[in-house]
């Protein structure tokens, strides 16, 4: 295994590194103190070149600029969105930084995708992992207790990238981690993830209203073009008229995930044979494939057009703590969060 750490450049005052691990197989993963987030995955081609097969970002200042849609970056203290930005604990009603239009999204203006993670690189004979470290203080975002977090990216010569989250709270708190990787499995963020086969071992979903928010019904993806269940084109969804996947012209949906299955969810490119497969401790998976694309969002400097990458969150499901039916997203005072996520590479 390989490591080196190049600058990843400049907000204001703060330098970030992009750390680069290198396998056996000569697959490179990078990651970044800005928002602990990986950066790349880049796979050797038969011609000698690498292929990216995530969306990312060339340095620290790009990510800023092109922040809506998250690439690759920790996203906390809450993934998804609070409706209306306010939730009740313990008889008291906290207001949350409003940042998508009227609700709260992936902890607000200042969510752990922008803040600068501390890191510790440990090498093993048959793996790396970059350990960031990360305190977010009570009252950011609007956001009750002080939160210790560590993520540990760990990237080994199996070709699997392994996050395991960690979290410990000094009072009552919510709290939903999620990772906001974009793949797409062509090597070419010019390439329409629509000839993408989506496997997802989910029976369930939660509908959405037309600003993304949970309607708070759980459903079964049965004869919609929610059921993953077996491979499916995603590009052959198109012809379909299910008002929930009209809303976005695609997916920004929540699954439940089924218990006992072998893994959660598999991406897979049919002519180059290039797959994902992701396991998760975690309930639910939102997919969103990338319908929008604000005209400034460029990836590896070059401007990108709608489903130019597919995102696979682990998480809880979101707007929980408005909807006791998608279970608790509590963090006790004392207690600690653990939570493990694996993506795996074949090629």
């Amino acid at each position: 295994m390989k490591v080196y750490i190049k600058p990843f450049g400049q907000l204001d005052d703060q330098a970030f590194d992009e750390i680069f691990i290198e396998n056996k197989h000569g697959v490179i993963v990078s990651f970044s103190d800005l928002g602990a987030r990986i950066n790349r995955w880049q796979v050797p081609t038969d011609t000698g070149q690498l292929d990216d097969i995530i969306l990312g970002y060339d340095n620290a200042e790009h990510a800023l600029v092109a922040r809506t849609y998250y690439y690759g970056a920790t996203i906390g203290r809450i993934a998804g969105r609070i409706k209306n930005g306010t939730f009740r604990l313990k008889d008291k009603v906290h207001e949350l930084n409003i940042n998508n239009n009227d609700h709260h999204l992936h902890g607000g203006q200042d969510g752990y995708d922008i803040q600068k993670w501390a890191y510790d690189v440990v090498e093993g004979d048959n793996q790396v992992s970059v350990i960031f470290k990360y305190t977010e203080q009570d009252g950011t975002s609007g956001f009750p207790a002080t939160i210790h977090n560590r993520v540990t990216h760990t990237f080994d010569n199996d070709n699997n990238w392994t996050i395991n989250y960690f979290a410990k709270s000094d009072d009552m708190t919510i709290f939903n981690p999620t990772n906001h990787v974009y793949f797409n499995l062509n090597g070419s963020e010019h390439a329409s993830i629509k000839n993408h086969i989506l496997d997802v071992k989910a029976s369930k979903f939660l509908p959405i209203k037309e600003d993304a928010i949970p309607t708070g019904e759980i459903e079964s993806v049965e004869n919609t073009p929610f059921d993953l269940r077996t491979p499916t084109v995603f590009g052959d969804l198109f012809t379909s008229e299910h008002p929930q996947f009209k809303i976005v012209d695609g997916f920004d949906h929540p699954f439940v995930l089924d218990k006992d299955s072998a893994y959660a969810m598999r991406l897979l490119h049919p002519d180059n044979q290039r797959s994902i497969v992701v396991n998760t401790d975690r309930p639910v998976i939102v997919i969103y494939t990338h319908s929008a694309v604000p005209v400034d969002t460029k990836v590896w400097g070059h401007a990108i057009t709608p489903y130019a990458g597919i995102t696979i969150e682990t998480q809880a499901a979101p707007d929980a703590i408005n909807r006791p039916q998608f279970g608790s997203i509590l963090l006790e005072k004392g207690d600690t969060f653990e939570s493990t996520t694996c993506y795996h590479l074949s090629f």
